[in-house]
């Protein structure tokens, strides 16, 4: 339990305040249901004791280390005070892990994909998705499917510059 409750307050006092300094706090604090690709730690209610947090990082366990702690957890991702972890899982082979530390983080790369969603690429790895902020932007998730990812892309670009910066901050603090 003290390990969970670590993580939520990492979240809370660090994290959190980095993506709302950067006008991103919507991305992690705003709980809509369809509009986070993630998790994040949380003191929610949970079946059988187990959060769906710590269920998706029970995943990336066996390849952490005993003081690292996990921020977000997607699909295929983890993002932890120590790095970004990877699993990559091809057609008939068997998954293979991949493990970046935060002071080997390249520049990042963000691009929009083809639902209009906002996405985090590393090393050729999608990492990470976010929802756009579609009320700043004055548009409905209809408006943005009709226009086009080529006619969203300069819409996006302030969000895209401030993960960029939220996301160094983020290697700074933990590197």
């Amino acid at each position: 339990m003290i390990q969970a409750e670590n993580e939520i307050r990492l979240f809370q006092d660090t994290v959190v305040p980095i993506f709302e300094k950067h006008g991103m706090g919507y991305t992690v604090t705003d709980d809509v249901e369809n509009k986070r690709f993630y998790c994040i730690p949380s003191g929610t209610a949970a079946y059988f004791g187990v959060t769906v947090f710590e269920a998706d990082v029970a995943e990336f366990r066996a390849n952490m280390q005993a003081d690292e702690l996990p921020i977000f957890v997607a699909s295929k991702s983890l993002i932890t005070s120590k790095g970004i972890h990877i699993h990559i899982k091809k057609l008939f082979q068997k998954k293979q892990h991949i493990f970046i530390a935060w002071n080997q983080v390249p520049d990042l790369e963000w691009k929009i994909n083809s639902l209009q969603q906002i996405e985090l690429i590393l090393e050729g790895n999608k990492v990470i998705e976010f929802q756009p902020n579609l009320e700043r932007l004055g548009l409905s998730q209809d408006d943005v499917w009709n226009k086009g990812t080529k006619k969203v892309t300069p819409l996006y670009q302030p969000d895209l510059d401030n993960l960029t910066k939220v996301f160094a901050e983020l290697k700074q603090v933990f590197s």
